[in-house]
């Protein structure tokens, strides 16, 4: 091993917590060994998963939207899951250790997504179908969760997600009434002006859209019904569509896509619920891997609901999965390593 090796791995040591450190020298392991080829794999390693305990104030209860906020601007290293269960979002470090929670207003608020704005708030997607006049909403939060304003949505239509690209907030939304059948994506300032809707009306207009990231000019939107994921431009110009009905032995398809995330490379990580695993796409919609259940333990269910992609560090990239049938959230590590073996998914840790 090199001396650069040897002070990379010696830095991670000191940088990341003891629950992480084994994991860490075996990828430092990994990657001295790998010789001088120039080919570059892409794996996923298992790290651990948290959940809370029992019935405890952290314990999780359907958790429906993620989001990591590992950012240096914000200085903050944390990982806030919304609790549809519970109406609530907790608050957790990196690795899973419980900090707080905090409680979201009305009668039966359920958390439908979360997104980091350019002015550094935490907008969160509210649906509260028993709140008289105003059942959707968005929840302006800063870093310590205490909202700062509040954005009312379309009350004819249900929010499922939000994302939010060069000062705008985009949210998803469905039909209240099921014989107006359709969605749409609606548009806000990130100072609550409402500035429209797109993907409403039209031949290739959205049936049921769920999962939203953007990335730049680009925003991704899930439509699970349609089997689709639609990539616009903030004006809302359609752009491109890709996907197809599949089932789990057949690589780049999938059943029901619900969620997306994009990494720091700009590829982009699909939830393919039905088919109980994780897709990885180019931005264009080219398959490039997957990873599912026997990536994590091999748990009793792995009903995954949504994703989120925490930044790169020196190791990596951090993605934390939600899985509502357990509760639980399961964080995985993807990276780049270089290497002439054939690409593989790395095993659980021990």
């Amino acid at each position: 091993m090199t001396n650069a090796r040897r002070s990379a791995a010696r830095s991670l040591r000191l940088l990341l917590p003891a629950a992480l450190a084994t994991l860490a020298a075996t990828f430092a392991l990994a990657l001295a060994g790998c010789g001088s080829s120039s080919t570059i794999q892409l794996v996923y390693g298992f790290v651990n998963s948290f959940h809370g305990r029992g019935h405890e104030a952290d314990s999780l209860d359907l958790p429906t939207t993620v989001l990591p906020l590992m950012r240096d601007d914000i200085l903050v290293r944390e990982v806030w899951v919304g609790e549809a269960g519970k109406g609530r979002v907790s608050r957790f470090d990196f690795q899973g250790d419980f900090i707080k929670s905090f409680s979201l207003q009305g009668p039966s608020p359920s958390p439908r997504g979360m997104t980091l704005g350019r002015d550094l708030l935490i907008y969160i997607a509210i649906d509260d179908p028993n709140q008289p006049g105003n059942p959707g909403r968005i929840a302006a939060t800063d870093t310590s969760g205490a909202v700062l304003r509040s954005i009312p949505l379309d009350p004819k239509f249900e929010p499922r997600g939000i994302a939010a690209t060069q000062g705008l907030l985009f949210v998803t939304e469905v039909h209240r009434e099921a014989s107006h059948g359709g969605g749409q994506v609606e548009v806000f300032s990130e100072t609550g002006n409402r500035l429209g809707v797109f993907g409403r009306g039209g031949s290739d207009s959205l049936v049921s859209p769920l999962g939203i990231a953007a990335r730049d000019s680009s925003i991704w939107v899930c439509d699970p019904e349609a089997q689709k994921i639609r990539e616009y431009r903030p004006d809302g110009r359609l752009v491109s569509t890709f996907g197809s009905p599949g089932l789990a032995g057949e690589k780049g398809k999938w059943n029901h896509p619900r969620n997306v995330a994009v990494t720091d490379d700009r590829h982009l990580l699909v939830v393919d619920q039905g088919n109980s695993r994780v897709q990885e796409y180019t931005a264009g919609g080219v398959y490039v891997t997957q990873f599912g259940a026997a990536q994590v333990g091999n748990p009793a269910t792995f009903g995954i609901d949504a994703i989120g992609a925490g930044g790169s560090s020196i190791y990596g990239e951090f993605l934390y999965v939600s899985e509502i049938q357990s509760n639980r959230i399961y964080v995985v590590l993807r990276q780049y390593i270089r290497g002439s073996a054939k690409a593989r998914l790395l095993s659980p840790a021990p």
